[in-house]
């Protein structure tokens, strides 16, 4: 027996008179006997005396609630030790915070430690409490097992010092290869001291000694110091991370090693948003933060990978080496179906780092292969991504990056392949202000290469939240080709996806239309009816699970569409969005009767001001309402543009101006407190309370339908608009208008300055807002700016870069915009390759001249009205004006050929096909050393880009496939159709355009 004496006569007194429970079953762990710490053991649950703690074999100490105590050791040591089997202790309140465990005399010491030859341990429905104390009072909890370990709905709380106080607050492993222990709802969530490396122990750590499997489920870990908010990742077992959430953590917000996973997880630096006493260290100043770090060390694994995760930095105290960082010593590697932003910069996406050069001299060389496999993950932000790229991987041998994108703003470059053999970039998007792909001492085949502004973005909430209902793991499925994960009980969704053409929509709904807050649309909602452009972004809207689309059209162009995640043919859209109990039509027609016999009620919805509060734990939450929500954080009145909210906290206030009636209101993970107008109120309250006013503002949507006040002048502009499609000959002669002008970014800084004769006004976000006259600058780089005018445009430039413009939704050169003094409005120039001579002969069906702005006309060229022939040399250029079109083009040489400033191939030009060679490839040789050889194809027409690069006898161009070198210099072409493959040999930097 290992009982104290006061125990051993409870024990006994509890076997006399039958309070002992009998045999019990908890969690797969079997108890031959079960007892009340209280009535049985005589513990105090007023914690004015200490515990003493009975570890019996086959003994399960169930603990009512109240506060308990027992002697910090001041050590590594506790009440409960040595080896235990089946034994477990379990709290019997409601929740964890029911059972509060902390030290009596203020000193740290461990709770359980347990010894590696344990087996069946059951921890449950337990707080323990550190205490805001920040030189003692730590607990740590050493849960050592060869099998059976379990932990469940464990909660530690208060504030975590440094050395010589801290203590790891977690530290379980399995020391048998075929042990499992499983750790389901633990949250520690802070404050914490940050210090230097090695100051602190952390939120917990896994080391050298498991074996086994542990399993981390539902778990919390915030606002800790030490290296990693969990340190997991130097052992020869198996970690398995799912539907976790990190936050806020030292070194590392999840630090683990090669042959663990993390899947469904949400990793969240946003140190400007952290516990507010989290206390830096600055005399012993933290490393700085990575997002997740796997480093196995000195073990040298492969193995593993992330899976449907969110990594989010926001903001740091000091940056860290990457968003997701894979350490040299990791070997083969998988992330698929992840979406990563980075805000910070001195930080690059995804690094994975050299495994032939192992930064420290006790980390382990892995065993080869060596390959990273991205597959369906996404990279945004903001940051500078530390000048690498947002993906970089070095020395991985047979890496593949596929079915993935990469948007980041600023110069960033996209991906960056460094000495590694036999790697893959397919089908992925890369938009980007630097270069799209640079590969250095590498041999990279690539084919699929887009360029477009869409890529999917992290959920501050999590991917888990889609789980918490169901964990059928359907949603790795969803990628970065379907943004929107489905619908949510009580609503529905709709995602316009733009794929890199320009694309005017339009749809009906039968309830009320509202923004979708993951994919914010840049178009006009007029009540249950909506009207956008999209090229390279996503549109997403919400309504009313019983509603349905009642018309959707493509105004012109073509994108995709999702309903409820799905991806639909637009005319299938009304059909996709109608519920089997065809209600939702009866309801359209209802609610017109209803807004009709409303006219008269000049009321409005009533307006509440709702807080939610935390308790320290982390919460997430979500509500509805019928009219709209106003984030009130800061003081400042910022929308959230939506009717909807998801969010989360630990500590601190949400605060929020509501209008209308709450129609749900749901804690998805622990509960917060509610206030109502300062009044406290359970979820059902803030429902039955707000129910009171029903109006949801439909009167409004009506009025403004009905109302063509503010828009005369666009109602008078459908006529302006045929106007413009019968001057189609000269866009600088365009009637008084309205005509809508857009500028559509192509991933490069564009600068531009519009002027017109009479106004000019924004279209962005649906509002008509005046800029103040009849001219406007502006710069686009990914997106795009709409505009509407009416007068004629005097004057059109592009001060930096050049983008893709469209009046009227046709596209068209720009410097045909402006009226160019009676000339004929089409320009034809020829330009000649350096030491090359060319001769050129074309037939127009209009008139042909001279070109004035550009060009040279000599004694070799020659115009007779309807045709004109010459020759150019020395990379001379030659340039007409013609009206009508270009029937008949022949080229002998080398020169490349524009029409209205865009290059066209001379095979086609004249043939009534489209000539226009819209994409660009460029191999930049500048950069690096030595020789590189390249090939590449492409199932359409192709031609060298002059402006851009270098033209040599060894480059040549045979149907659609290109063979070429560089050594010091850059070659460009510019091509139409699909990228079908590219082969290199040596280092260069490839950069993609897509238009």
């Amino acid at each position: 027996m290992k009982l104290s004496a006061a125990a051993a006569a409870a024990m006994g007194t509890a076997a006399a008179t039958g309070t002992a429970a009998a045999a019990a079953s908890r969690h797969g762990i079997s108890f031959d006997r079960v007892v009340n710490a209280v009535e049985d053991l005589g513990w105090d649950p007023n914690g004015d005396r200490e515990i003493s703690v009975p570890t019996d074999d086959g003994l399960l100490i169930e603990v009512p609630a109240g506060e308990y105590v027992f002697r910090g050791s001041g050590d590594k040591t506790g009440p409960v030790q040595g080896s235990l089997t089946n034994w477990g202790i379990r709290g019997l309140g409601d929740e964890p915070s029911d059972v509060v465990f902390r030290t009596s005399n203020g000193k740290s010491g461990r709770f359980i430690n347990s010894r590696p030859s344990s087996d069946g341990l059951l921890v449950e429905n337990l707080t323990f409490d550190n205490t805001d104390d920040r030189t003692g009072g730590d607990i740590g909890n050493a849960l050592r097992a060869a099998d059976n370990l379990e932990v469940h709905d464990v909660d530690h709380i208060g504030f975590s010092g440094r050395e010589p106080y801290c203590r790891w607050s977690i530290m379980p492993f399995i020391s048998t290869a075929g042990g499992v222990g499983n750790i389901v709802n633990y949250s520690k969530t802070g404050p914490s001291v940050f210090a230097g490396h090695g100051s602190s122990d952390g939120g917990g750590g896994v080391f050298n000694a498991h074996e086994g499997r542990l399993n981390f489920k539902d778990c919390t870990i915030a606002n800790q110091g030490g290296d990693g908010g969990l340190y997991t990742g130097k052992h020869p077992g198996k970690i398995v991370f799912d539907g976790c959430h990190f936050e806020n953590n030292d070194m590392a917000v999840i630090r683990t090693g090669a042959g663990s996973e993390l899947r469904n997880c949400t990793i969240l630096m946003d140190w400007d948003n952290a516990h507010p006493d989290n206390v830096i260290d600055h005399s012993d100043y933290p490393t700085g933060t990575n997002g997740v770090y796997f480093s196995s060390a000195q073990f040298g694994k492969s193995g593993g990978g992330i899976y449907d995760t969110d990594v989010i930095i926001k903001s740091t105290y000091k940056p860290g080496q990457a968003g997701i960082t894979i350490n040299n010593s990791e070997g083969n590697f998988e992330i698929h179906d992840t979406r990563v932003q980075v805000d910070v910069d001195n930080m690059p996406g995804i690094w994975c780092r050299d495994p032939g050069n192992q930064r420290l001299s006790a980390h382990k060389t892995p065993s080869k292969p060596w390959d990273i496999d991205i597959r369906n993950v996404s990279v945004t932000g903001s940051g500078d991504m530390d000048g690498k790229g947002a993906i970089v991987l070095d020395r991985r041998h047979g890496s593949t990056i596929t079915d993935s994108c990469v948007q980041v703003d600023g110069n960033a470059d996209g991906i960056c392949i460094r000495n590694a053999r036999n790697c893959t970039v397919q089908n992925t998007n890369i938009n980007v202000g630097g270069r799209a792909t640079v590969f250095g001492s590498s041999s990279v085949d690539t084919s699929g290469i887009s360029q477009s502004d869409g890529c999917p973005l992290p959920s501050m909430g999590g991917s888990s939240d889609a789980s918490d209902g169901s964990d059928d793991g359907d949603d790795s499925d969803s990628g970065a080709s379907s943004p929107v994960d489905g619908s949510n009980d009580g609503e529905q969704s709709l995602l316009v996806e733009g794929i890199g053409e320009f694309t005017r929509y339009a749809f009906e709904c039968s309830h009320e239309l509202r923004p979708d807050p993951e994919n914010p649309p840049e178009s006009e909602i007029n009540g249950k009816t909506a009207k956008g452009i999209v090229a390279g972004s996503n549109d997403g809207f919400l309504f009313d699970g019983a509603g349905e689309v009642t018309t959707f059209e493509f105004e012109t162009g073509s994108a995709n569409v999702y309903v409820n995640g799905e991806r639909v043919a637009p005319e299938d859209v009304p059909e996709a969005t109608r519920r089997d109990d065809g209600s939702s039509s009866d309801d359209g027609s209802s609610d017109d009767g209803d807004d009709s016999a409303s006219d008269g009620d000049s009321s409005t919805p009533s307006e509440y001001e709702l807080e939610v509060v935390g308790r320290g734990d982390y919460t997430r939450y979500q509500f509805s309402v019928t009219g709209g929500i106003v984030s009130l954080e800061d003081g400042e009145e910022a929308p959230n543009g939506a009717s909807s909210v998801k969010g989360h906290l630990a500590g601190g206030v949400d605060p929020y101006r509501i209008t209308g009636a709450v129609e749900s209101f749901e804690f998805t993970r622990r509960e917060a407190d509610l206030r109502l107008d300062g009044e406290a109120v359970t979820p059902d309250e803030l429902v039955e309370k707000t129910q009171q006013t029903t109006d949801d503002g439909s009167d409004d949507s009506d009025d403004s339908t009905g109302d063509s006040g503010g828009s005369d002048s666009g109602s008078g502009g459908s006529d302006g608009g045929d106007d413009s499609d019968d001057g189609d000959t000269g866009h600088g002669g365009t009637s008084d208008g309205p005509h809508e002008l857009l500028i559509l970014g192509n991933g490069d800084y564009a600068r531009y300055r519009v002027e017109v004769s009479e106004g000019i006004y924004s279209k962005e976000d649906g509002e008509e807002t005046p800029n103040g006259g009849s001219s406007v600058t502006g710069h686009v780089a990914g997106g795009k700016d709409l505009f509407e005018f009416t007068g004629e445009v005097t004057d059109f430039e592009f001060e930096t870069g050049t983008a893709t413009v469209y009046l009227d939704n046709e596209r068209v050169d720009p410097q045909s915009l402006v009226d160019a003094e009676g000339l004929p409005e089409n320009t034809v120039s020829i330009v000649g390759a350096p030491d090359e001579v060319a001769s050129y002969r074309f037939t127009t069906d209009g008139s042909v001249v001279v070109n004035p702005d550009k060009g040279t006309f000599d004694a070799a060229d020659n115009i007779s009205e309807k045709s004109a022939e010459g020759a150019v040399t020395g990379g001379g250029v030659d340039s007409y004006r013609f009206s009508g079109s270009i029937t008949d083009f022949s080229l002998t040489g080398t020169a490349a050929v524009y029409v209205n400033g865009t290059q066209v191939s001379p095979d086609l030009l004249g043939t009534g096909e489209d000539a226009r060679l819209l994409d660009l490839i460029v191999v930049d040789g500048t950069g690096s050393s030595g020789r590189c050889d390249y090939r590449f194809s492409v199932d359409g027409h192709v031609a060298k880009s002059l402006e851009l690069g270098t033209v040599e006898a060894e480059d040549t161009i045979e149907g659609g496939t290109v063979t070429g070198t560089v050594e010091g210099e850059r070659d460009a072409y510019r091509f139409a159709g699909t990228l079908t493959g590219f082969d290199m040999d040596g280092s260069a930097t490839l950069r993609f355009q897509s238009n």
